[in-house]
């Protein structure tokens, strides 16, 4: 098993046995530690000696597991939605509204404050520092058997 892949796993093997153990015993830990380790040995073992790899994600996989994406995101929102009471997040976030010529106002166009709204979602989602996680994953699309990852 290559050194790099084994510090790489190392470091989620750590935050993962942090978590595990919040409540545990301390002579239990002994246990859960060889246990992991030998789960973390199995899947580098796998990932190393696999053809391909398939990795998915979803859109919360961007922050921390101690934050919520879409929560974050639209405690900041999008400042027009402060204007109107009729528009909020949940209703924004929808692609409907790139078509609804019905929808349209004196008060604003809905197609062009639909490409307004997700412009600002992109942008702010581009300005998220993603988790540990995603450093591990491109690395691992860096190793010479992966031949095409996306996102």
């Amino acid at each position: 098993m290559g050194s790099e892949l084994k510090s790489l796993v190392s470091v989620g093997e750590i935050l993962y046995i942090a978590n595990l153990s919040k409540g545990v015993e301390i002579d239990t830990l002994p246990t859960i530690v060889g246990e992991m380790e030998a789960c973390v040995d199995k899947a580098a073992e796998l990932i190393l000696n696999s053809d391909a790899i398939l990795f998915t994600s979803g859109a919360g996989w961007i922050l921390s597991n101690e934050s919520d994406i879409n929560k974050d995101i639209s405690t900041e929102v999008w400042p027009p939605l402060l204007k109107y009471s009729e528009l909020d997040f949940t209703r924004m976030n929808n692609a409907q509204w790139f078509r609804k010529a019905e929808g349209n106002s004196d008060k604003h166009n809905t197609a062009n404050f639909s490409y307004a709204f997700w412009a600002y979602r992109y942008n702010t989602y581009n300005s998220i520092t993603p988790h540990f996680g995603y450093q591990i994953v491109k690395q691992w699309s860096e190793m010479n058997h992966i031949k095409y990852s996306f996102n």
